[in-house]
């Protein structure tokens, strides 16, 4: 519902693997699709991604990962001219994920152990969704993370620019999490 509220004419396609008989179900909306990765057991986000590709319509595309609650602020202030990733160095998104070096305007490198965190969002247009398309066509490719296969963008010329949006964004990995952000908005 965030995506949609954001950004109304948006196409949403859901990646599908682990369960996937649980989501045919639910009757997507017009502007939702479901695209199964058979896979998924042998392959990893950068396949996922790959198949979404194949049926998007559209000249950009929003990656967000599955398991992330988040509110508007954080893709309202995406920019829609460039290739942009969400950054945080507020401390929500847990020290042991992906970090990223960057310089003033543009990320670097996506790395562990820096203290800002990507917050698992990426926006992609022109260069940047050309060359996600051709990655993810590459079969020793298919299992390599979201991160891996930016990093592998940037390596061919690719460029994210990042925002730090105020924003609330939580990962959603075990029930605790769940706990945790119910105790955070019980105060």
């Amino acid at each position: 519902n965030t995506i949609k509220k954001t950004y109304p004419k948006a196409e949403i396609i859901i990646v599908i693997g682990y369960q996937s008989y649980k989501f045919y179900q639910y009757k997507p909306k017009s502007n939702v699709k479901f695209i199964e990765n058979e896979l998924y057991e042998q392959s990893g986000p950068s396949r996922g991604t790959g198949l979404a590709l194949n049926i998007n319509n559209h000249n950009n595309a929003l990656i967000v990962h599955g398991d992330l609650l988040f509110n508007s602020a954080a893709i309202n202030q995406l920019v829609l001219s460039d290739s942009t990733v969400l950054v945080d160095d507020t401390q929500q998104i847990k020290t042991s994920e992906i970090g990223l070096f960057v310089n003033d305007t543009y990320v670097l490198n996506f790395v562990y152990d820096t203290p800002n965190k990507w917050r698992q969002i990426a926006f992609l247009n022109k260069q940047e969704l050309s060359l996600l398309y051709k990655l993810t066509r590459i079969k020793e490719n298919y299992k390599l993370l979201t991160f891996e296969i930016l990093n592998k963008i940037i390596n061919q010329g690719g460029r994210f620019k990042f925002i730090k949006p105020a924003c609330l964004i939580r990962e959603l990995d075990v029930i605790q999490d769940l706990k945790d952000l119910n105790a955070h908005f019980s105060k």
